[in-house]
């Protein structure tokens, strides 16, 4: 059997391209950190990077984001859904460069929701995702200082 190429750009490329895969994928920081004592105090935020690679993308691609666990380390009585998930910005360069939007931002949960979502460049692509984590009510949830409220999430990244 042989494979039909298709010159693009001058690089010959296989006419059925197998799934891309994301690469040098990267989140900073690990773990998010939240310090609370004064609920008449400004919103208490932390924020994180998500991103990736990707060549020879041929779909869409989407990122979404779990808690790791029903409530905040250091805190027990703080659950996950006390923090509002809100995608701050989407940057998607490369060439041909693909798209990219944030979701509807929302309370986190368990359960992986999406964050971000978009079309991958044919090429190669570059991602990036910032995100930003509030601590919605700190007057019904007692938080902490030292050691802060912490978080540790999962992220997903589907490419097709």
């Amino acid at each position: 059997m042989s494979a039909r190429l298709m010159l693009m750009l001058g690089l010959a490329l296989p006419a059925a391209l197998p799934a891309a895969d994301p690469t040098n994928m990267s989140v900073s920081p690990q773990t998010l950190s939240f310090r609370s004592s004064d609920p008449d105090s400004a919103p208490v935020t932390a924020t994180a990077s998500v991103t990736w690679s990707v060549w020879l993308g041929r779909g869409s691609w989407n990122l979404s984001v779990r808690a790791g666990s029903p409530t905040l380390a250091n805190c027990p009585s703080v659950p996950v859904s006390a923090i509002r998930v809100r995608c701050a910005s989407v940057s998607v360069g490369g060439f041909p460069a693909g798209s990219g939007a944030c979701a509807q931002p929302f309370l986190l949960t368990t359960a992986s929701q999406q964050v971000a979502a978009g079309t991958q460049g044919r090429i190669f692509a570059n991602y990036n995702i910032n995100i930003i984590y509030e601590f919605t009510d700190s007057w019904k949830y007692r938080g902490a200082n030292a050691p802060p409220c912490s978080l540790t999430l999962t992220y997903t990244i589907y490419v097709q």
